[in-house]
């Protein structure tokens, strides 16, 4: 599952640095551009070589995600317009989210969390498991953006003794990860690519898009787990 998680995060990744650049003119601008080209189609046949199949195939539930999967990944395959590469890797994103997703949500304690912030972060996932019975799903994933925020900026202050809350209250999630990683925090892969994925369909339920996106039970309740289960090796 790691495996074609990071094989997903550097595709879109390559395919966001190819962005950058489709629009620019200039002889260096397009060998710049057609040094990322070749990245990406790279990075994509990485990815539709389907990393870490056999490892999702082990758990019987997993059958029908992986075959959907497989599917977008031929539709990846044969796509060469940048809107349909971007539809087809949010949405790769978005099933991997549900691989592995039991059937109904354990409440955690949060036994380990720093008392500052306990009670707050015990609020937050109680309500996300109020909004996840009352079937607001795109709620429970906002929610567990928020939870992430509340634990990492804690986790940042813990090391550093910086209050990036008070000296950068805009930072958005992906470079709070960033400054984590370079203080040596956030060393596990596995971690960042969690916080990756929960923050990428976040930012789909949050911002307004031409095509709404609405998370299903299955991919909200895998968000769910995974910000638990961050919390837990965080803390």
């Amino acid at each position: 599952m790691t495996d074609f998680l990071t094989a997903l995060r550097r595709c879109e990744e390559a395919a966001a640095r190819l962005e950058k650049t489709s629009h620019l003119k200039g002889q260096y601008v397009e060998q710049r551009h057609s040094h990322l080209l070749t990245d990406f189609e790279a990075a994509k046949r990485a990815l539709i070589a389907f990393p870490g199949k056999q490892e999702m195939l082990s758990l019987e539930d997993n059958r029908i995600l992986v075959s959907k999967m497989e599917s977008l990944l031929r539709e990846l395959s044969s796509t060469q317009e940048k809107n349909g590469v971007k539809r087809l890797l949010d949405r790769l994103v978005a099933v991997s989210l549900a691989l592995e997703s039991p059937q109904k949500a354990a409440r955690p304690a949060l036994k380990g969390m720093p008392p500052e912030i306990r009670s707050e972060l015990q609020a937050d996932i109680d309500e996300t498991h109020r909004c996840f019975d009352a079937k607001c799903f795109r709620s429970c994933v906002i929610l567990c953006g928020r939870i992430l925020e509340t634990a990492l900026h804690r986790k940042y202050y813990d090391v550093t003794k910086n209050d990036l809350l008070e000296k950068s209250p805009g930072i958005g999630l992906g470079n709070l990860v960033s400054k984590l990683h370079e203080k040596g925090i956030l060393v596990d892969p596995a971690i960042a690519q969690q916080i990756h994925l929960i923050n990428q369909v976040r930012i789909y339920s949050v911002h307004t898009k031409k095509e709404p996106f609405a998370p299903s039970e299955e991919q909200a309740h895998a968000i769910m787990l995974y910000t638990v289960d961050i919390l837990k090796k965080l803390f």
